[in-house]
């Protein structure tokens, strides 16, 4: 572990004031690890900008893709196939995957307010804001997923939508783990003791949120399939047939 003996925190750009600051912010630091700067304005927003690729790469692959079927929105698609004419174990199922729906988007409203939490912790914290760095990239992104849950697509596009969002979680959960582990070697030579963010605080909400990411990996993983199956599906019946197999 470094030796932070007789370093004094040193201000930066973006970053406030952070004991680490009086590393290079690009170099790895001594303990193998980048600084928090560097986490908080290169690591963690980077699995956005790889979500925002992934995006451009998919509104290039829609504008290609051509579908008779009408986008359905998920919710709406599932109060479909639960409603008057659906058979008792179909409605059942249906009613199944809403709730799982509405359920994905509490958990993402949930990792939403985490990330919140903290960009208002760390930009109040006395007596020196620590900064937030481009953490509210990571808002942002967050917002697009929600949007992109529930707006209107063909199945033909929701498996790109699927994908898109899977490296998203992916990328947030392995560098906010990264970011997580830094936290905690930082935890003896600066814990914030006096300070309205103590270093442990901020350990449980990054903790909370890389619990979060691991949930909705899970989810992705489990939904980019179904989403594949779907959107090889022949589309000869029109919207109506694809109501009665979406997922």
């Amino acid at each position: 572990m470094y030796n932070f003996t007789g370093v004094a925190p040193v201000h930066r750009a973006l970053c406030g004031v952070r004991l680490d600051n009086s590393l290079s912010f690009a170099s790895p630091s001594p303990y193998n690890l980048p600084p928090t700067c560097f986490n908080d304005v290169v690591l963690v927003p980077l699995a956005s900008w790889i979500f925002y690729i992934a995006l451009l790469a998919w509104i290039i692959a829609a504008a290609r893709v051509r579908s008779s079927a009408s986008p359905v929105a998920p919710l709406q698609r599932y109060r479909q196939r639960s409603g008057v004419g659906a058979g008792k174990g179909r409605g059942h199922l249906a009613r199944t995957k809403t709730a799982g729906v509405v359920i994905y988007t509490l958990l993402i409203i949930a990792s939403l307010l985490m990330n919140i939490l903290e960009i208002v912790r760390l930009a109040l914290v006395k007596p020196n804001t620590r900064g937030v760095g481009l953490l509210p990239f990571t808002l942002a992104s967050i917002l697009i997923v929600l949007i992109i849950i529930h707006i209107p697509l063909s199945t033909r596009m929701r498996p790109w939508t699927s994908a898109a969002t899977l490296l998203f979680w992916c990328a947030s959960i392995a560098m906010t783990s990264v970011k997580l582990r830094v936290l905690a070697l930082m935890m003896e030579p600066e814990p914030r003791y006096g300070s309205e963010y103590l270093d442990s605080d901020q350990q449980i909400d990054v903790g909370v949120i890389v619990g979060l990411y691991a949930i909705f990996v899970i989810v992705e993983v489990i939904r980019m399939p179904m989403a594949w199956r779907e959107a090889r599906r022949p589309q000869a019946g029109g919207a109506g047939e694809e109501d009665k197999g979406s997922v």
